[in-house]
């Protein structure tokens, strides 16, 4: 993650909150992702392309979610993850 930011950010603003982004690997999905992970929030994401460098999330999932059974299945895995256990 970029140590500069535009924007006034506080650390703790969404510590403890869970915060789950559909398309958060590029352009306003990415931004949404570096915000909420900037203000303490354990972030998943799923996305088609991986994320890119320095992008963390706590959870990802390369998947489109074109589909209702990708969709399912991506909802499965969210909550089946050892993240989902911790976090979720």
């Amino acid at each position: 993650m970029t140590n500069s930011y535009p924007f006034v950010v506080f650390g703790d603003e969404f510590k403890d909150k869970r915060v789950l982004v559909t398309g958060g690997t590029k352009g306003v999905g990415e931004a949404i992702v570096r915000r909420f992970e900037l203000s303490g929030a354990s972030v998943a994401t799923t996305a088609r392309s991986a994320p890119a460098p320095g992008l963390a999330p706590a959870l990802f999932i390369q998947a489109d979610l074109g589909t209702a059974r990708v969709s399912k299945t991506s909802s499965i895995a969210f909550s089946k993850s050892g993240v989902g256990s911790t976090y979720w």
